[in-house]
């Protein structure tokens, strides 16, 4: 079953069990979109890694040309009940904006949360 390698995608996979995101991993091929898509299972879980670390997850023309997309997770117990994300070109989401962008999106993402255990 083919997976995207999108922001949105690769979020939801990130912030999964290990075990989980294991299993999703070995179920899916990776078909490749553009010359940036991420086709096989050791980039994608050292890009998790680093969706993990960093909190949101980029798709930098991964799944579209002249495309990107941040995302951030919505947590309930642990676990990621939604992704918010943000997609548009690479003139409208300049890669300088990225890390502002993102941390805005985690504090949306962080007082929806908030919301949810209310």
């Amino acid at each position: 079953m083919p997976l995207n390698t999108s922001a949105m995608d690769k979020c939801a996979l990130a912030f999964l069990l290990p075990k989980l995101q294991d299993q999703m991993l070995y179920l899916n091929d990776f078909p490749q979109k553009t010359k940036h898509t991420l086709t096989d299972t050791t980039s994608l879980k050292h890009n998790l890694k680093v969706i993990l670390a960093q909190g949101y997850a980029l798709d930098d023309e991964e799944k579209e040309l002249n495309f990107r997309c941040v995302s951030a997770p919505i947590m309930e117990s642990d676990k990621t009940v939604a992704v918010l994300g943000l997609s548009g070109s690479l003139d409208a989401l300049k890669r300088c904006d990225i890390k502002h962008l993102a941390k805005d999106m985690r504090q949306k993402s962080n007082e929806i949360e908030q919301t949810l255990l209310h």
